[in-house]
């Protein structure tokens, strides 16, 4: 089952659309489609027809399944929210503890975001100023994901409790997209590896209730090597 969603005013109605195994592939196509041609033209110079020509199909066949080019934005940042949703779920299954799911869990996003990285700007700018934004929309259903753990980090007793949940879950969140945007910069260097590793031990001792409970939160996953600053190197994680 599908949902297309009509976009106008800034205005969002769900609109129901089944689709068939098919269908739901072609959809697909068409979001990769245009996410290659928002990352290369950007957004505002990419038309409909653009997208539709690259596909391979008709303008009217486009807006079956999408109903305007901010429809199609729209569920696009939806399905780039879908898909590290999915990597994390698959990453974390079978971890109960809070601040292991916190290491794993920003370990995996950072080498996401890190490989969509051109994406995300171009996501994020073409989503700017949007009265009904689905950028910002993502971001706080990860941060509600995030802070679902936190809180229950806290009931364990191994997350800090001096600070909301919800304000640590930004606060990761933060941590991730500046490090990578830093990585971009060419100001820290190293594999996409070594700063997930950085990222995640970072959180887990920002997030923990005391240093112990971060060591024992990190001791099931070793230490990576540390990010360098400036122009050198940093090896690859054993």
């Amino acid at each position: 089952m599908a949902t297309t969603q009509s976009v106008a005013a800034g205005m969002i109605s769900p609109m129901p659309r089944e689709l068939t195994e098919r269908g739901e592939d072609r959809k697909s196509q068409l979001l990769a489609h245009a996410a290659t041609l928002f990352e290369t033209r950007g957004y505002a110079d990419t038309r409909v027809t653009d997208i539709a020509a690259a596909a391979g199909v008709a303008k009217g066949l486009l807006y079956w399944y999408f109903p305007s080019k901010e429809g199609l934005l729209a569920e696009l940042i939806d399905d780039v929210q879908s898909r590290l949703r999915h990597l994390q779920g698959d990453a974390l299954e079978g971890i109960d503890d809070a601040l292991e799911r916190i290491y794993v869990g920003t370990f995996v996003t950072v080498r996401f975001v890190a490989e969509q990285f051109h994406l995300y700007g171009v996501l994020a700018a073409a989503a700017a100023g949007q009265t009904d934004a689905p950028l910002a929309r993502s971001i706080a259903r990860h941060a509600t994901d995030t802070t679902a753990v936190l809180e229950e980090g806290q009931r364990q007793g191994v997350v800090r409790t001096n600070e909301s949940a919800e304000l640590l879950a930004y606060s990761i969140s933060a941590l991730v997209n500046e490090l990578v945007r830093f990585r971009e910069l060419g100001l820290v260097t190293g594999s996409i590896d070594s700063l997930a590793g950085l990222a995640a031990r970072s959180a887990v001792h920002v997030v923990a209730a005391d240093a112990a409970a971060a060591t024992r939160g990190l001791v099931a996953w070793g230490a990576a090597p540390p990010v360098s600053p400036g122009p050198a190197v940093a090896s690859e994680p054993p």
